[in-house]
């Protein structure tokens, strides 16, 4: 199995309207290419002076393929998000594989 992983930077002033474009673009459009397994959002519980938070959303799917394409789509969708909020809100894709220590 592989994840997904984009990791969100968001700044207290814009966390309301960063909320709404997660759910309303982000999401849709990673989940409408219909190449996952589900995903899940995490708070990362680091402590930023500036009162910043940081999200990780992970997808997760079986075939290394598809990671390519949800690359794609999260380069696009999130390509957008300095038109829209400045340096306000930084994000950085990285993927996971599944690992046993016993194998």
């Amino acid at each position: 199995m592989f994840v997904f992983n984009t990791t969100f930077l968001v700044s207290p002033d814009i966390f309301a309207q960063w909320q709404l474009w997660m759910s309303d673009t982000y999401c849709p459009s990673i989940g409408g290419l219909m190449l996952t397994n589900g995903f899940e959002t995490f708070e990362v519980m680091t402590v930023q002076e500036d009162g910043s938070r940081t999200f990780s959303v992970q997808w997760r799917c079986m075939d290394a393929e598809h990671l390519e394409q949800i690359n794609e789509m999260s380069n696009d969708v999130c390509g957008l998000l300095p038109s829209r909020f400045g340096d306000k809100c930084l994000c950085f894709s990285s993927v996971l594989k599944q690992f046993s220590l016993l194998s």
